[in-house]
């Protein structure tokens, strides 16, 4: 039978305006219980019978509005009905409920089909229970992530197919530091670098690693700083007798010699510049949740500032490019005029490097808030709505009470008509 159909809603068929009146009741409680929670506040009293002089904070708060409305008071507490009066816990936690499950669901949409992984920790509450506290965040996801971004998977796919190449041998190796060492001393006797205690050591082409974003960026400083030495190498490589290594080489010296790979490089390099200590402060054991948040607002700020004035500095020192429309000039005769609407994705990704120790201690934090001494009984479910509204207050407090009101109605049959 359908719930419009069931005897207890043909026998108790009301008009319009009681219709009013019951979701004027349910409404006041609604927004008792979403305030309340947004505050990490408790429910109940200890004696919430109606001659109470503490009867709890949903009941008195409810009390403070009659006073305030005379709508209200003419619908709620001792004028409501004893079957609808939506103040026992069980309705309070009912509309916790709802509320939660939307703010899950505004997450979930948030997130979408974006790669995210999971961190997971516990910490003691009140009553001696050891509560899980799940964070989403991207972290190793930053490989996975790279991967949705077509421009920067291209690039490190091109990047680490080089040095594959150049690495494939101790041979080669020799040959890559040789050339190296003999670009050094060339430069040295040119004065274009300094000499000095641990300056200009002989090293090699670095491969990056699938665990680290770290790498990568040492990958990069490592290719830039035998840039010449590599073409060499593989110009050697393209007369090789052998088939397979001769495409292999050909492949890898015709794109590190295009300009998409050799912007890519420098911009990265800049980008990288900033990130990187983030990613070495982020990989100790603990790290000081004021200290992570100044280190995050700082990057963010250079790479702003980055992104509005480092341009030029950029195109003049690495290309001899003098302006903007000189930049546009080679990416049109390159034909990299498309897929240069991808650059700020570069920016975006980098930022989502995540202050994983400064967001469980938030979480931890509002556990303590919301679950104190005096309500150390409370159920798991209970405690996790209560969570999820209090940590999440930016999706809640929009909500809308009469859509929560539709929502309630449709949960379970009630004993009273709230829809017309």
């Amino acid at each position: 039978m359908k719930p419009s159909g069931h005897i207890d809603k043909v026998m108790h068929r009301i008009g319009g305006e009681e219709v009013l009146k019951h979701r004027l009741r349910l409404k006041t409680t609604i927004m008792v219980v979403k305030q309340l929670a947004l505050q990490g506040s408790s429910f109940r009293g200890h004696d919430e019978s109606d001659d109470s002089l503490n009867p709890g904070n949903v009941l008195a708060w409810i009390g403070f509005a009659t006073k305030l409305n005379d709508q209200i008071n003419s619908v709620v507490l001792r004028n409501a009905p004893g079957n609808a009066k939506y103040t026992s816990p069980s309705i309070q936690k009912e509309i916790l409920g709802i509320i939660a499950n939307r703010v899950r669901c505004k997450i979930r949409e948030e997130i979408g089909d974006s790669c995210f992984s999971i961190l997971v920790d516990e910490a003691v509450d009140e009553a001696g229970r050891e509560q899980m506290s799940i964070i989403l965040r991207l972290q190793l996801a930053l490989i996975t992530s790279a991967k949705v971004c077509d421009p920067i998977w291209d690039f490190f796919s091109i990047l680490d197919c080089i040095i594959n190449v150049v690495k494939a041998s101790p041979k080669r190796i020799r040959e890559l530091q040789a050339i190296h060492k003999k670009d050094l001393d060339g430069m040295l006797d040119a004065g274009e670098i300094q000499s000095g205690q641990g300056a200009n050591q002989m090293t090699s082409l670095k491969r990056s690693g699938p665990t680290r974003w770290g790498s990568h960026y040492h990958s990069i400083l490592s290719i830039i700083n035998m840039f010449n030495a590599t073409c060499v190498v593989l110009e050697d490589l393209c007369r090789s007798k052998e088939g397979e290594q001769r495409a292999q080489a050909r492949g890898a010296s015709k794109n590190i010699k295009t300009f998409e790979f050799v912007f890519n490089l420098h911009l990265m390099k800049g980008i990288m510049d900033i990130t990187d200590f983030l990613c070495q402060a982020f990989q100790q054991e603990s790290v000081d949740i004021v200290a992570a948040v100044g280190f995050v607002s700082m990057a963010k700020v250079k790479l702003q500032k980055l992104r509005d004035e480092g341009w030029d500095k950029l195109l003049q020192e690495e290309y001899d490019v003098s302006s903007l429309a000189k930049l546009l000039e080679k990416l049109v005769e390159t034909g990299m005029d498309a897929r240069y609407r991808l650059i700020c994705r570069l920016i975006r990704l980098v930022l989502t490097l995540p202050v994983s120790t400064a967001t469980t201690e938030r979480s931890f934090s509002a556990m303590k808030h919301v679950k104190t001494d005096l309500r150390n009984k409370m159920g798991d479910e209970f405690l996790a709505d209560c969570l999820t509204i209090f940590f999440e207050r930016e999706y809640v407090i929009g909500m809308d009470e009469d859509s929560i009101i539709d929502e309630f109605a449709k949960l379970k049959d009630r004993r009273v008509q709230l829809t017309l």
